[in-house]
């Protein structure tokens, strides 16, 4: 199970729970069990809870994909203070094209005192010779999520993402005058790996921080969220740039960087894209749905008591 207790689940297209993506037009739905008994605890207690429920349930070690992002670093950073085995890998592409990714994860691997094991990938190479049939066979909306898919086959053990932390939003972007409504987002291309997985028939935890519903209680509740939440931070239109804030007071040594896409080469600017792989999204990706999910702190506190 992706996640403990099979608490969320999704399907597409009315099919079974779980089911594969059919078409680029599928419709992608969450579902939840009800009744669900959610521990209070504290947002760092409930990382702490999530890895370990992890280890209880799945043999070790994981292979851990760390991008050299906040998200994955995390994921390094809980197992490494468990004692949970894992192994880090980061895949390093063509032409520096994720170089600023790559010093990123060696420098965390370097500060925390973990192995990282590099592996050469041609990205370009795959991208003109196998990607359209992985589209095909995935339906994936977004290149970059697909392209992960080709490196599990890289590792043998289960698998673990740094993907899914909560991510809350603004509803009014620009208009700061006035107070606007906050919703967690869930997105169908965060649980494509999951959906991939499932066909392949391999584990993979492909949302780290939806394992247990317990970091989803306690994130919404953290000061610095509720204030965004709250609308009390003019300027700001998501939780993405407060993450570094919120995890420093567990880990103070994590250092500040840019989100990246991943792909920007040494120059380039955040989120911008490799032509062959722009032209792959707009060309064969196209408009393939990619369904939203949005929920305010009321639907969370009673989907979550």
């Amino acid at each position: 199970m992706e996640r403990l207790n099979n608490w969320m689940q999704y399907s597409f297209d009315n099919g079974e729970r779980y089911g594969p993506k059919t078409g680029k037009d599928s419709v992608f739905k969450l579902h939840f069990a009800t009744g669900l008994e959610v521990k209070e605890l504290s947002y760092y207690d409930a990382l702490f809870y999530n890895a370990r429920m992890m280890a209880e349930n799945y043999s070790q070690p994981f292979d851990v994909l760390l991008s050299g992002g906040i998200d994955s670093e995390i994921v390094v950073r809980v197992f490494k203070q468990l004692g949970i085995k894992q192994n880090v890998y980061t895949f390093r592409l063509e032409d520096d094209i994720n170089i600023r990714d790559v010093e990123n994860a060696k420098r965390i691997c370097t500060n925390i005192g973990v192995d990282l094991k590099i592996i050469d990938w041609n990205l370009k190479h795959w991208i003109e010779n196998d990607a359209e049939a992985m589209y095909q066979k995935t339906f994936s909306p977004i290149v970059e999520r697909m392209i992960r898919f080709a490196w599990f086959d890289y590792l043998d053990n289960i698998i673990v993402m740094g993907e899914g932390e909560p991510y809350w939003r603004r509803e009014l972007e620009g208009d700061f005058s006035k107070k606007s409504n906050w919703h967690l987002k869930w997105t169908e291309d965060y649980f494509m790996s999951s959906t991939y997985a499932k066909q392949t028939g391999r584990v993979i935890i492909g949302e780290w921080y939806n394992y247990t519903p317990e970091i989803v209680k306690s994130f919404h509740k953290l000061p610095i969220i509720r204030k965004l939440v709250n609308d009390e931070v003019p300027g700001k239109i998501s939780c993405w740039s407060s993450r570094t804030e919120i995890h420093k007071e567990l880990w103070p040594d994590i250092f500040n960087r840019l989100k990246l896409a991943g792909y920007e080469g040494a120059d380039g600017y955040p989120f911008s894209l490799p032509k062959f792989l722009s032209q792959f999204q707009d060309e064969i990706i196209g408009n393939t749905r990619n369904q939203s999910y949005s929920f305010t702190t009321d639907d969370i506190d009673g989907l979550l008591k």
